[in-house]
């Protein structure tokens, strides 16, 4: 073979090795090309996430703050009623006490320290004005007797 058959030989296997190392290049770079679409797409929806998980620590957060602030109320509520309930005690202490003088004062209730069977207290058990109704009746009756 002559020397001209070598070099054409040589120049197809160069043009061959150099088209293979073209396209290795080529599918590298489109691989890498890939890569950064891949990764940037991937960033996107990492943010994404992150500014949803931020509006939902926003979400917690203000919930938080308003079970917080119900709590105050509800506590400012508890003391209020405590209150109410400490003077309404002391209102109906105020008037036992008055009925009890009441009953002391008024000379037609019995106020022994025996404890009256209807209600626990003493000397109330009986109404007074049904006990003067009856007098004043059986009064009535005795007048219209002729004498």
């Amino acid at each position: 073979m002559d020397w001209w058959i070598w070099l054409i030989v040589a120049i197809v296997v160069i043009l061959v090795v150099l088209a293979a190392v073209a396209a290795a290049r080529k599918s590298s770079e489109r691989r890498t090309e890939h890569a950064r679409e891949r990764a940037t797409s991937v960033r996107d929806e990492s943010r994404e996430h992150q500014v949803e998980a931020q509006r939902t620590q926003a979400s917690a957060a203000a919930a938080q703050a308003e079970a917080a602030e119900a709590k105050l109320e509800a506590e400012r509520l508890e003391r209020h009623a405590g209150e109410l309930g400490t003077e309404a005690s002391r209102s109906d202490e105020e008037a036992l006490e008055r009925a009890r003088e009441a009953d002391r004062i008024d000379p037609d209730v019995r106020t022994d320290d025996d404890p009256s069977p209807g209600d626990g207290e003493v000397g109330r058990d009986r109404d007074v004005d049904l006990d003067r109704r009856r007098d004043a009746d059986f009064d009535d009756d005795r007048s219209d007797r002729p004498r």
